[in-house]
């Protein structure tokens, strides 16, 4: 995995989840968040990356983030 990334690096590129990654760690390097709500459908279907990033767009407050989805155990979490 190591000389996967090393060789993506080299090249300038950068896969899905390492975009997550760096902007996951701009948001909440940033005491001013981009959304004061969020509204999120088919939320079984977010990996543990994606909702980490959802969390850092939005300041905590009440009504911050709105949640649909079908229960867990009836689907797979596909990321």
């Amino acid at each position: 995995m190591w000389e996967f990334e090393q060789a993506l690096t080299q090249l300038g590129a950068w896969t899905h989840e390492t975009i997550r990654r760096e902007a996951t760690a701009l948001l909440e390097a940033d005491t001013t968040k981009p959304y004061r709500h969020i509204v999120i459908d088919e939320a079984q279907d977010l990996s543990p990356d994606q909702w980490r990033l959802l969390r850092a767009a939005v300041a905590e407050a009440p009504d911050d983030i709105f949640i649909a989805g079908i229960p867990i155990n009836a689907s797979t979490t596909t990321g």
